[in-house]
């Protein structure tokens, strides 16, 4: 090899290769004992570093731990950062074991493919490819990766269509813990996000003189703030009345400040999933989720003829094409439809339609 793009020699019974790139150089193993391995292992190097490919041996020789923890920096301050650590908890299984420049499309579809195996839905494994998607191209900016391999194709069958009716709700409110009910009624009414947006919700946020309760720009999915007034809507204001004799009951047997609008003596909602679940088999109403309150918010308010520009700011959504997944039009819907067209025509008199004659006609 020509002394200008690089060198190879022998330390010991290994080859090694020294090349320079910016004025830096570098040295490494060809992990052979022949010549020759050193000799293209020198090649792939330069032809990588005249198409601007090179990202160096250290960076070549990427874990999956260092990889990781690049990952969760990353999701450290978002509000999804449990989900994809749960994500990573699953890629982690099959590929930690592998350095990251090895992740191809074949090892992505037989991750895919074993995942399904497991009974894992589609949306979870896409979900779990997306994580591992940001970490690559994390890698690639930063100089640590070549390129993002292509990830597997996954058909995700859009959407549920869950939601709840009136009696449900009731049956369910009722064999659901007593902390538990004011925070579920509320996404009932409201169809707010029950995680993200009801259980860190504060009393600074709750105005009940005015009758408004409030988002913060920062604690919203789409990055907006949102208001939702409830002076009108007696059962809403109800909702917001307990849970505020609730709380200066719990407060005034602490002797402490409780910021939380929806809580348990006190202490944040962490986690609602045993008692949901095992609500939902009492109520005989198996396979509901909280999200099915929102679904149900959006169809309510389709119902009551609330224009479609204030139902998106109510509810939080930004574009109409997202509204419309979650405005679900059921047989019950069509019926009425069509039973207040039937009323509409039975409710005017027949007229008789004569025809305009013509100028010369008798």
């Amino acid at each position: 090899m020509s002394q200008n793009l690089g060198s190879v020699y022998k330390r010991g019974r290994i080859w090694w290769v020294t090349y320079n790139v910016d004025g830096t150089q570098h040295r490494e193993s060809s992990h052979g004992t022949r010549k020759g391995d050193a000799n293209r292992l020198l090649a792939q190097r330069i032809a990588e570093i005249n198409d601007g490919r090179f990202v160096g041996p250290a960076n070549d020789r990427m874990g999956w731990e260092e990889f990781e923890a690049m990952v969760k920096d990353h999701y450290a301050p978002k509000r999804s950062r449990e989900r994809a650590e749960g994500a990573l908890k699953h890629l982690r299984g099959r590929l930690h074991h592998r350095r990251v420049k090895s992740i191809t499309l074949d090892v992505l579809t037989r991750y895919r493919n074993q995942r399904f195996v497991e009974g894992a839905a589609p949306s979870t494994v896409k979900y779990e490819l997306a994580v591992l998607r940001k970490g690559l191209n994390l890698a690639v900016r930063s100089g640590k990766l070549l390129r993002c391999p292509p990830m597997p194709e996954i058909t995700v069958e859009n959407t549920r269509e869950g939601f709840f009716e009136e009696s449900e709700v009731r049956v369910l409110l009722g064999e659901l813990p007593h902390y538990l009910r004011g925070v579920f009624e509320a996404a009932y009414l409201m169809g707010w996000r029950v995680s993200s947006e009801l259980l860190p919700l504060r009393w600074s946020q709750v105005d009940l003189d005015a009758g408004w309760v409030r988002l913060d720009p920062a604690t919203t999915k789409n990055g907006k703030g949102r208001m939702f007034p409830f002076s009108l809507f007696p059962r809403l204001k109800t909702v917001f009345e307990r849970q505020r004799e609730y709380t200066d009951q719990i407060q005034k047997q602490q002797g402490s400040v409780i910021p939380y609008v929806f809580h348990h003596n006190g202490r944040p909602i962490r986690d609602f999933r045993h008692a949901w679940k095992v609500a939902c088999r009492k109520a005989a109403l198996i396979g509901k989720i909280p999200h099915d309150f929102r679904r149900t918010a959006v169809r309510n308010l389709e119902r009551a003829g609330v224009s479609r520009s204030v139902a998106m700011q109510l509810v939080g959504h930004e574009t109409e094409t997202i509204y419309q997944r979650y405005a679900i039009t059921t047989e019950r819907d069509l019926a009425e439809g069509v039973a207040k067209l039937a009323a509409l025509g039975a409710g005017k008199e027949t007229t008789t339609v004569t025809p305009i004659r013509s100028a010369g006609s008798a």
